[in-house]
């Protein structure tokens, strides 16, 4: 095969994963003419339509889905391959792309790859800030960071932070108009603050527990939100009760502008962990990302 062929058929498979030209012609180090005109010589030679484009949106055709199912496993494995082989050279080099919400990059992540990167200057990271949990195999991710209890099943997970806890909170200027709550079920007399998670959409549903018993709570419905930061401000304002990951209110709690309730069924829960897919063989630098974030 032609080697254009060869390219034509992998930039076909970016633009088909990102469904937008620039984004592709950023993760190729192209420019959006040269991915258009590739496209049109790839389409020429297959003699049928891939993409649907128009001016706002590209969309992959059924005979260019039929052909993604094919090309992805061979990409895969040649990649597979080359990462093999990269073990021969003598200095770790290579991209790198995470996943990771803001959190985790700036507790976990910077401090460790900032030291990592000092040491082996010919590894380059890329890191995607983001709440969402990223499907990496389908958006070309190497890897990516979540809370343990949200990963995904099929995905490898290696522990990169500490155990957690929720808290339940309120200003000290709301538990002066309102008792303290002593148990989980006594949070239905309280406005409770929702949270939506992004990507999934979901409203997090409060989980309790002591040695005998869990509780389930469910917020009210006349306020939710899909950022922390807003949860976390209306809770100050005394609006109601909210329940987040400690760590996001520790200078809070230790200042007394937030007040805990329910500790004793706050169970911890396992952290942030770094996740990637099997379906490719670990890259020397890749090795050396994980021992730079391994407990």
């Amino acid at each position: 095969m032609h080697r254009d062929h060869l390219l034509n058929l992998h930039t076909f498979a970016v633009v088909a994963q990102e469904k937008n030209f620039s984004k592709a012609a950023v993760l190729l180090g192209s420019t959006q003419s040269a991915i258009s005109h590739a496209m049109n010589r790839l389409e020429d030679r297959i003699g049928v339509r891939l993409l649907n484009r128009t001016t706002r949106s590209v969309s992959v055709t059924q005979a260019g889905t039929q052909l993604l199912k094919t090309l992805r496993p061979s990409l895969e494995s040649i990649e597979t391959v080359l990462a093999e082989l990269e073990s021969f050279r003598d200095i770790p080099s290579g991209l790198i792309r995470i996943a990771s919400p803001e959190h985790a990059t700036r507790q976990i992540l910077v401090p460790a790859l900032a030291q990592m990167l000092s040491s082996y200057p010919e590894i380059s990271i890329e890191i995607d800030v983001t709440l969402q949990v990223k499907d990496i195999v389908e958006e070309q991710y190497d890897a990516g960071v979540c809370i343990g209890e949200l990963l995904h099943k099929d995905m490898v997970a290696l522990p990169i932070g500490p155990k957690m806890r929720m808290a339940v909170v309120g200003s000290p200027e709301y538990f002066a108009r309102n008792e303290s709550p002593v148990m989980p079920q006594d949070l239905k007399n309280h406005p409770c603050i929702g949270y939506r998670r992004p990507g999934t959409g979901t409203i997090y549903e409060w989980e309790f527990e002591s040695e005998s018993q869990t509780y389930r709570h469910k917020p009210d419905r006349a306020l939710t939100v899909n950022e922390l930061d807003t949860l976390i401000d209306f809770a100050l304002s005394g609006a109601g009760l909210i329940c987040v990951p400690d760590f996001h209110i520790l200078d809070k709690l230790e200042n007394n502008v937030l007040i805990q309730v329910l500790h004793n069924w706050s169970a911890p829960f396992e952290g942030y962990s770094l996740y990637y897919s099997t379906r490719r063989a670990p890259t020397q630098a890749f090795r050396i990302l994980m021992d730079s974030l391994r407990l």
